[in-house]
């Protein structure tokens, strides 16, 4: 995978998820690039997934260390993924926490 970013946190996860049903693409931003990677199903998770769901967001469990692997790349303080993240592909206009490429 080449050029893609992730972003970590409930809240700015969330955010993204909403900005992304909220835009003027609607359904078609869920689609460019976009997709939600968690390990473990806790309610919050549950409600950002139900929403990525309804954008046609591609949502995928995975390990924990793939989670963690995924967001090795990142600062610190932003590769505590609490069980859920967000990939952004090719500069899908989300700003992501911080890009990097494996």
């Amino acid at each position: 995978m080449s050029g893609y970013g992730v972003l970590t946190g409930f809240h700015a996860v969330e955010e993204a998820v909403r900005a992304a049903g909220n835009s003027a693409q609607g359904h078609s931003a869920a689609k460019n690039g976009m997709r939600l990677v968690f390990s473990k199903e806790g309610p919050r998770v549950r409600r950002i997934l139900a929403m990525g769901k309804t954008l046609g967001i591609p949502c995928r469990q995975v390990p924990a260390a793939e989670l963690d692997a995924l967001t090795a790349g990142l600062p610190p303080e932003l590769r505590d993924h609490r069980g859920l993240a967000l990939v952004l592909e090719n500069g899908t206009g989300v700003c992501a926490s911080a890009p990097f490429a494996p």
